[in-house]
């Protein structure tokens, strides 16, 4: 099943207007499958430089990943979502 990848996009524009636990930079969306064959939604997710509060990284993105799963989960019938991180370089 292919999930609506401009309804995700705009769903997740709309995350971010939201107090997110760490700032996002950008959000990139891929309809694909996983290593194991099953439909999947992975959303890259480019973090603010320093956005991450020391000591922070682990309970801050999984609490925006918590945030985007329940925000997408309708979205995406079922297909598994996997949200992966990197942080931007500072300027």
């Amino acid at each position: 099943m292919s999930v609506d990848v401009k309804r995700i996009e705009a769903a997740l524009d709309e995350l971010r207007r939201e107090d997110l636990p760490v700032a996002v930079r950008s959000w990139r969306v891929e309809d694909t499958e996983d290593w194991a064959g099953d439909p999947s939604v992975f959303v890259w997710t480019l973090l603010e430089p320093g956005g991450i509060l020391p000591g922070g990284k682990v309970r801050q993105r999984i609490a925006l990943e918590e945030m985007v799963n329940e925000r997408l989960r309708k979205s995406v019938g079922d297909s598994l979502i996997y949200v992966c991180f990197s942080e931007a370089a500072a300027p």
